[in-house]
């Protein structure tokens, strides 16, 4: 039997609100703050409304990501839950609805669920087909002719010793199917196929996520990975992108090795025909990161030395610190969304607005930050001889410090370091806090999320969790108290205020937001009713 649940909130900026109990018996309600930390007033009278629609797992057997049992707490390390951070349950527009991939947790061997979703009539329809897979879903997209790309990953683990990878295939495929659904084109991601790649392909996904974006007849892939092994037989964490030809699914470019990369993001940049990585680091480099991985520009100091670059540091985290009892891995920060904005790009992530560092895993809330980055962030005009010398000591020139474009801008100076042990100064600047949390034990923003959903509109997404131990654990799923989103512009000016969404609006630990007719989607997992569980809010 297919479960229809409906789930309406409604809220105005003036404080109204209504309640809505569905067959359960479960009463959700909205509630609003008038105001952005910095007093800033909203400016619209726009409402957000949240609604969900059940998608019956029929025809099949699969178990998807229990999105209700996730331990996403404050205090889970994003390198030491690869389960929480890899696609689970993606989402992509197509021409009578949705197109879901999604991976199924009961299958052996692993395999992904395609659901094609036709959203034409008031209650959706959802057919599901499985399709053959290496282990782990690392993203799928649609392309303009609506043919789906899927790439999974072997899932596979390298330990210290094992020696340098091996170019193989089976460790990453993409699979390539028409708007039917229909498998058109399988091939493994081997590097082997490059002549100028001087790295194997291994463990894709390994502590952190992946993701895959399209644009003008080609892909990008975003993804973490493990090393081969160093001098000392180590084999390290880090991230690889690669470019791929939609025609015959051949790579064509690889880019921005980095290592330490728990955390990755990926879109398509129509303005400048490029590929934007956006993603969270911890050692050299330590900091969100945005980037062009298949774009490498010269960036010149005051002596004519210079350094090839692809990628620039919006925020810096504190901590970093080799030897600690708080490790150098714990970024204090997790890592949302970048959307294409005016003049640049829209920045989320939440992180702890605090410069405390001392032996707690928790030292103060994590909330909403949101940056907006310059479209042309490599200027070399931006750059300083201690930004070329030291990348890491300089004053972010690449984001929007104008009180002009928005009142709340502000910084927030840290005291990282390097793992070698040298610490410097770093001031954050650009920054617009959403969010006023602190009380550490009950107020956290975590999962965020950015989605555009009209020119000049973002709508933020977040989940408020509590702490119920201050040392780094899982398993904390009672940690979760609500869902909220608010409205801001390209800036993160206020258009509308904090918006309670009630606990059914749970969100994906790693997946994106999608719009589909102007509306903001995702999609969780629902096993205990057999179902999916579709989610809609829309801006009025």
């Amino acid at each position: 039997m297919r479960l229809n649940i409906f789930f309406f909130v409604i809220l105005s900026i003036f404080g109204l609100f209504s309640c809505t109990e569905d067959d359960k018996g479960t009463t959700s309600k909205t509630t609003a703050q008038s105001t952005e930390p910095c007093g800033q007033s909203p400016s619209t009278s726009l409402t957000i409304s949240h609604t969900t629609q059940a998608l019956a797992i029929d025809g099949i057997t699969a178990t998807p990501w229990n999105t209700k049992a996730d331990d996403m707490s404050p205090t889970i390390h994003s390198g030491t839950s690869t389960s929480s951070f890899i696609p689970q349950i993606v989402v992509h527009p197509v021409s009578n609805g949705a197109v879901v991939a999604w991976n199924d947790h009961a299958a052996n061997p692993a395999r992904v669920v395609l659901t094609a979703v036709n959203m034409s009539s008031s209650i959706f329809s959802a057919t599901h087909t499985p399709v053959n897979s290496l282990g782990e879903l690392l993203g799928m997209t649609v392309d303009d002719a609506g043919n789906v790309y899927v790439m999974t990953g072997d899932g596979k683990s390298a330990s210290n010793g094992d020696g340098d990878g091996v170019h193989a295939d089976n460790v990453t495929d993409i699979q390539k199917f028409d708007d039917n659904l229909t498998l058109l084109l399988r091939e493994s991601m081997n590097l082997a196929d490059l002549d100028n790649s001087k790295v194997a392909l291994r463990s894709p996904g390994h502590s952190g996520s992946g993701r895959l974006a399209y644009g003008n007849g080609h892909l990008g892939l975003f993804f973490s990975r493990q090393t081969d092994q160093d001098s000392q037989g180590v084999i390290h964490q880090a991230n690889m992108a690669l470019k791929v030809s939609t025609d015959n699914l051949s790579i064509v470019d690889d880019g921005y090795a980095s290592g330490h990369s728990w955390d990755q993001r990926m879109i398509y940049d129509s303005r400048v025909n490029d590929f934007i990585g956006y993603d969270l680091k911890d050692t050299y480099g330590r900091g969100v990161i945005i980037a062009t991985p298949f774009t490498t520009v010269n960036i010149y100091a005051s002596n004519n030395s210079y350094i090839q670059t692809n990628r620039a540091k919006i925020y810096t985290m504190k901590g970093g610190k080799w030897s600690h009892s708080v490790p150098y891995q714990w970024t204090f920060t997790r890592l949302g969304s970048i959307q294409l904005a005016k003049n640049g790009y829209a920045a989320l992530f939440s992180t702890e607005n605090s410069t405390t560092f001392n032996d707690d895993y928790i030292t103060a809330s994590f909330n909403l930050a949101f940056m907006h980055v310059k479209q042309d962030w490599s200027n070399s005009n931006y750059w300083d001889d201690a930004t070329i010398n030291l990348g890491a000591a300089h004053n972010n020139q690449w984001v929007t410090n104008d009180t002009s474009l928005n009142p709340c801008v502000t910084a927030l100076a840290q005291e990282p370091y390097l793992v070698s042990g040298m610490q410097w100064r770093h001031e954050n600047k650009g920054m617009v806090w959403l969010t006023n949390y602190s009380d550490k034990q009950n107020e956290h923003a975590q999962k965020p999320k950015l989605i555009k959903v009209a020119d000049g509109q973002f709508l933020v997404l977040w989940e408020k969790w509590k702490t119920s131990t201050t040392a780094t654990s899982s398993n904390n799923t009672n940690d979760y108290i609500n869902t909220y989103a608010m409205l801001v512009d390209d800036y993160g000016n206020l258009l509308v205020g904090e918006t309670e969404l009630g606990t059914s609006a749970r969100l994906q630990p790693g997946d994106d937001v999608t719009v589909i007719d102007g509306k903001a989607t995702w999609v969780t997992g629902d096993p205990d009713n057999n179902a999916l569980q579709m989610h809609i809010v829309q801006i009025q």
